[in-house]
């Protein structure tokens, strides 16, 4: 069975987040970042609850079929209303196959969703993984990733690559990481939000300044 080692992940997060300065160490299933500045107490954090794949066992007939599964076939039910968002995933006619995908979406601080998906090892190599982050993004309207926080720094670059070749996707990358968003099912306005929490509009703005400024000086020098 393969699971999401949250512990480990949150550890790593927290101690590239904090300053060198602070302590980051694990009790338990807590967090404790020690040595902060003005605070007495030690802050504890407990970890947010993600989806666990359970054991299944496909048949290699199933696995031919699941490979030409189309996305549409592929659904999400979301399980609570607070971060990190479990969703129960179906495929039409493979019902036995729902406790073998965990998929979850976080929201950030800027409240982008990244994906968090685990596939059990009867899962992988079926194309599923790919096939799951386009329903998505077509279902809710975007996904965003940082690399620092991919937990499968083989698999998953290449899923985004190849959905920023999607005709019906549009992709953008700089600084922050990438975000997919569905050119059918997000409006101009969720589009332009989604982009500014990016900084992709102040990034435009600033450029459309410096080229008015400079058109302006050299108006000015004549």
């Amino acid at each position: 069975m393969i699971g999401f080692d949250r512990l480990g992940y949150y550890t790593e997060y927290y101690r590239n987040l904090t300053p060198r300065e602070f302590g980051v160490e694990n009790d338990g299933d807590k967090i404790v970042i020690s040595n902060i500045k003005n605070r007495k107490n030690i802050n504890e954090m407990e970890l947010p609850k993600f989806s666990m794949v359970q054991p299944i066992e496909v048949s290699d007939d199933d696995k031919q079929k699941l490979k030409g599964v189309s996305i549409s076939e592929i659904d999400f039910e979301p399980l609570n209303s607070t971060s990190p968002i479990n969703f129960k995933v179906s495929v039409a006619g493979f019902p036995d196959i729902t406790n073998g995908i965990a998929f979850d979406a976080q929201e950030t601080k800027n409240e982008l969703l990244q994906p968090h998906i685990s596939l059990h090892d009867e899962l992988k190599g079926l194309g599923l993984g790919y096939k799951l982050y386009k329903r998505f993004i077509e279902l809710y309207g975007h996904l965003y990733s940082s690399p620092s926080r991919r937990q499968n720094r083989v698999e998953v670059p290449k899923i985004w690559a190849k959905l920023k070749n999607e005709p019906d996707i549009e992709c953008v990358s700089n600084g922050l990481g990438d975000l997919c968003t569905s050119k059918k099912y997000t409006s101009d306005k969720d589009k332009a939000e989604l982009l500014a929490k990016m900084g992709i509009v102040d990034e435009g703005l600033k450029r459309i300044k410096s080229n008015l400024n400079e058109s302006l000086n050299r108006f000015y020098s004549h």
